[in-house]
């Protein structure tokens, strides 16, 4: 069989845009192959299309004539009419097309019922063929017959399909059907009656409710004074409430515009001090054995086990070093880079004589040339030029230096000194060749001769013109040997106040004349610098400046504070005259029928006495008399309240004499230094029958309870036992000195001082607390400090010195620690260190509270009694029964006497504000709403054991007979240093503040203490001579 050659493929014409619905326009022109025509009816499938007119049916078959007679019937035939009609299909599953119902088969049937025509047909001829041979090919009769007519195939839902209706039919018309409809029509029936009895139901029951009237339960009216009181206790309850609130919110106003004020140093102090406290408040429970680690596995360990060893240090050598020649007992023996001159470790680098050579000793021989005992540059085998130029430091450029003349006819004699003279410089002999030159001249011009000097003057000049170019090449050469560099020395200074700031000064002060430059660290726990940092500052209204308050109180007087003026008057510090006045009052408690009460005894209105004293307003007839008295009777009064002050003024005038002439260094008894207050007091009370007759004995007891203990409880900040304890010397110096003089403050405060002490530190830790002192790891001869930071613990290492400027108390755990740390060969250094432990604990400390406040109650009832400072001290009679106990945290024991201070109003603050108020150590408290800042302090207190003890850190020498203890010459003790003036190796641990010096323990002993530690102690054992005095 072979197959039919196919056409190429023409290309088409193109055809008008295609409307939905709509046949195309050409499509009839368009001849299309069986592929065409396909894809035209897979596109044509979505509608219903009845396709009219002509079209003949192709039959294939096997034979290649049949293929051929059927493509040129194909070409006969006539181009089809096609006219898209609507058809649309019924709910019965009828088709109507172009509103008229079809009947018939569909196109599938139609479909099957031509191709069993066909394949009968087909028989047909087969058969025909079998009879006849004579034709091998037939003609279609369909050629003459008109075609049929067909539909193409449409989609029919499921619903409209006969066949699916009629089993849905069946389905229903079974029993099991009929049973599930009516079981379904009952229950929809039953769910409908529900609703509607549903709805009903609700219906009636509104319908009750709205006819309902609830019964009201009022209980109002059975017991109407319960019923008012139970309403009473809700009201108070409720403005109870809201004043709480309101209060709460003032306070709050008032702590965010008291922490707005205050400096950010001092903000941060208290925030951290707050966290510190809750930390301390909140609950630690009990935790099982290792219950701390159980999240951290089982076999985890702490970091502390490799801080056990030092995994670093050098290993022990296992070949004995020492069996090895001397040429191998060196480093990197052997090897290409080592050297024959290891370090300067084993030179004294302090002899200024010359070396050996090679550098071994220090003895007379030196010269690397020869030998010899002279340096290189002096050696006699320098006889012709240098040849060679000197490399490194050697070569570097030292300035122009001063020409020299030397007579030896040496290598620096020979192109060197022509070299000068070529490129002009004027030696000793160009300059006398130009003077005699010039003298030549001069005489040629002249008329007259030059005057000739006489033989034995030019002998003179030439003599000391020699001595002077062998002194000028001495000196030269001195300066060239003595050239050092500046040794470094690091001093810790542990403690910011204003012996810690005084040491700190004296330390950074050039000393350019000595080969030493001090590094100096200073050490404070707190925020800020610790003499300033307990002081606060208010805002003023209106104003950008705010009022610094410093705290504690810092005033001085000029006879006893000569050193500390000195210092402020060399620094540029300002301060003004601020002769206090004073007021003794006694405090009487609140008790059952009286009102608390503070009553003034004595007023002294400062100036050294030279202001005299005021009448107290409880001696005024006023408080005696009604307004209803007579004139006679006020006028009688009057002359006796004026007699009784008259009298107690003499008697107290009589005791100040007395206690001024026993203060007089020339008429004190021997037994003075060793005897204590209460001793002197009885030892010195008049006991004649004059004195019992006058009353001058009673007068005596009570000036000395009324009027010295209370102002030396408020001077050493110290309860009443102490101050009766207290070694008298210290009181009759004190007053002795002060006599005459006047009081001073700062201007500007303790912040100008803190400033101006400081301006030269390079090294401030603030906010640094220090754990321990131990020996450095690197050299035990020098000391480490470590302390604690919030990220950890921090070392500081290399120490020469360390000053402690601080407490005793505080001082004392430190250098326990560091004495703890020793090797067990420092036993001289260890020695020394307990030495100084044990002076140390014999000084003891009181606690101190310095609170700010604007409450007018801490001070005399009466304005009239108040003053610049009231000292306040409970009455006998109260102490006796002791009816006052105040357990607040903001109170002392009441045997202190209260010291309100009213500060003065600065510049500019405003009238309506009240008065602000500095209270040190209060018997009774402030109210809380108006208190600006609390500060507690600690205050050494001196007795006659810390007395004794003081002789370790501080001794008096050549006391003259006319002067007081602090007026002498002093050196420091021999505990000073810890052995370190003694020649002992180890750092130096100094002593400084206001109880290493001898007097009450106040600013003076701070600066005079520090000063003595660096002159007597760090100058003097690195082998400083101070070339000038700080201050005089």
């Amino acid at each position: 069989m072979s197959t039919g050659r196919k056409q190429a493929p023409r290309m088409s014409r193109p055809a008008a845009r295609y409307w939905k619905g709509k046949a195309p326009k050409g499509a009839a022109e368009v001849e299309s192959d069986s592929e065409a025509e396909d894809e035209a009816y897979n596109q044509q499938e979505e509608g219903d299309v009845l396709i009219e007119g002509n079209q003949d049916i192709i039959q294939e078959d096997d034979h290649d004539h049949d293929d051929l007679q059927v493509r040129r019937d194909i070409s006969k035939a006539k181009s089809m009419n096609i006219a898209l009609k609507d058809v649309n299909i019924s709910r019965e599953g009828k088709v109507i097309v172009g509103g008229r119902e079809e009947s018939g088969r569909t196109a599938l049937e139609d479909e099957e019922s031509s191709e069993e025509s066909e394949s009968e047909e087909k028989a047909d001829i087969a058969g025909k063929g079998e009879e006849s041979d004579e034709s091998s090919e037939y003609e279609l009769e369909s050629e003459d017959e008109k075609p049929k007519l067909q539909f193409r195939p449409v989609f029919v839902p499921k619903r409209a399909r006969a066949t699916i209706a009629e089993k849905d039919a069946i389905a229903q018309d079974t029993e099991e059907a009929l049973k599930k409809k009516e079981l379904e029509a009952e229950e929809r029936r039953k769910q409908s009656h529900d609703l509607v009895a549903e709805s009903i139901r609700r219906e009636l029951a509104e319908k009750e409710k709205e006819e309902i009237i609830p019964d009201v339960d009022d209980t109002d009216g059975i017991d109407p004074a319960a019923e008012f009181e139970a309403w009473r206790l809700r009201e108070l309850g409720r403005i109870k409430k809201e004043k709480e609130e309101e209060l709460h919110r003032e306070e709050e106003r008032e702590e965010i515009e008291r922490r707005r004020a205050m400096p950010e140093d001092q903000r941060l102090k208290e925030d951290l001090e707050r966290a510190q406290k809750l930390r301390e408040e909140k609950p630690k429970g009990q935790q099982k054995f290792l219950q701390k680690y159980w999240h951290k596995g089982a076999f985890r360990q702490d970091e502390e086990i490799l801080k056990r060893h030092d995994f670093t240090e050098a290993t022990e050598s296992t070949v004995d070093v020492s069996m090895l020649p001397k040429v191998m007992q060196v480093k990197n023996f052997g090897k290409r880079s080592r050297t024959k001159y290891t370090h300067l470790l084993d030179q004294d680098t302090t002899v200024d004589s010359v070396v050996k050579a090679g550098g071994k000793s220090v003895e007379t021989a030196g010269c690397f040339s020869c030998g010899g005992s002279h340096l290189k540059k002096d050696c006699p085998q320098n006889t012709g030029p240098l040849t060679q130029r000197g490399t490194g430091s050697n070569a570097a450029p030292t300035g122009p230096g001063r020409p020299r003349y030397d007579s030896n006819n040496s290598w620096r004699d020979g192109e060197g000194a022509r070299l000068r003279e070529d490129s002009g410089w004027k030696t000793n002999r160009s300059r006398d060749g130009e003077r005699h030159e010039r003298s030549n001249t001069y005489g040629s011009r002249s008329r007259s001769p030059p005057r000739r000097r006489p033989r034995d003057e030019e002998h003179s000049r030439s003599d000391r013109r020699r001595s002077q170019e062998r002194s000028d090449d001495r000196g030269y050469r001195d300066k060239r040997r003595r050239i050092r560099f500046k040794y470094l020395v690091k001093v810790a200074v542990i403690g910011s106040g204003l012996a810690g700031l005084t040491a700190s000064y004296l330390l950074t002060r050039q000393h350019d004349k000595n080969a030493l430059q001090f590094e100096v660290h200073l050490f404070e726990k707190a925020s800020s610098i610790g003499m300033d940092s307990s002081s606060v500052s208010l805002p003023v209204p209106k104003f950008e400046k705010e009022w610094r308050v410093d705290v504690p109180m810092r005033s001085f007087q000029g006879g006893y504070y000569r050193q500390l003026i000195s210092l402020y008057n060399s620094l540029g510090v300002a301060f003004r005259k601020a002769d206090f006045s004073y007021s003794f009052s006694l405090l009487t408690p609140q008790g059952k029928g009286q009102k608390r009460k503070i009553t003034s005894t004595m007023i002294y209105n400062g100036a050294s006495g030279r202001s005299g004293v005021s009448m107290p307003s409880a001696l005024m007839p006023e408080h005696q008399l009604d307004k209803t008295s007579s004139l006679y009777s006020r006028l009688a009064a009057r002359a006796l309240a004026t007699g009784v002050f008259v009298l107690l003024t003499a008697q107290l005038l009589l005791c100040y004499i007395r206690t001024l002439i026993y203060s007089i260094p020339i008429w004190r008894s021997t037994r003075v230094p060793t005897m204590t207050f209460r001793e002197w007091a009885d030892a010195t009370m008049p006991k004649g029958t004059i004195a019992k007759w006058t009353g001058m004995d009673t007068a005596w007891i009570d000036y000395t309870q009324m009027i010295l203990v209370p102002l030396f409880s408020a001077i050493c900040t110290a309860p009443e036992a102490d101050v009766i304890e207290h070694p008298v010397e210290e009181f009759l110096d004190y007053i002795w000195l002060t006599l005459g003089t006047h009081h001073y403050v700062v201007i500007n405060g303790v912040r100008d001082v803190v400033t101006r002490l400081s301006s030269g530190l390079e090294h401030i830790h603030t906010s640094t607390p220090i754990i321990a002192i131990r020996p450095d790891a690197d050299d035990s001869r020098l000391a480490s400090i470590e302390c604690a930071k919030l990220s950890g613990s921090e070392v500081h290492s290399g120490f020469h010195h360390i000053i402690f400027a601080t407490q005793a108390s505080s001082a004392v755990p430190l250098i326990r620690s560091y004495m703890q740390s020793l090797l067990p060969d420092a036993t001289r250094q260890r020695s020394s260190v307990g030495e100084l432990i044990q002076c140390l604990q014999s000084f003891t400390y009181r606690p101190t509270i310095v609170i700010n406040h604007t409450d007018g109650t801490l001070v005399p009832d009466d304005t009239r009694d108040r003053r610049d400072l009231n000292l306040i001290s409970l009455d006998w009679e109260a102490r006796a029964k002791g009816d006052i106990h105040n357990d607040s945290e903001l109170c002392v024991s009441s045997s202190h006497a209260m010291a309100t201070h009213i500060l003065p109003r600065p510049k500019g603050y405003p009238l309506n504000l009240p008065d602000v108020y500095q209270t040190t150590n209060p018997i009774i408290p402030p109210r809380k709403d108006s208190i600006l800042s609390i500060a507690k302090l600690e205050r050494a207190v001196v007795s006659m054991k810390s007395k004794e003890a003081l002789k370790g850190l501080y001794r008096e020498e050549g006391r003259k007979w006319w002067q007081c203890a602090s007026q002498g010459q002093s050196r420091l003790g021999p505990l000073q240093g810890a052995g370190r003036l003694s020649g002992e190796g180890g750092p130096g641990i100094w002593i400084c503040g206001s109880f290493a010096y001898a007097g009450i323990p106040l600013l003076e002993g701070c600066v005079v203490s520090a000063r003595s530690v660096i002159e007597q102690g760090i100058f003097q054992s690195e082998g400083i001579t101070p070339t000038s005095t700080p201050w005089n």
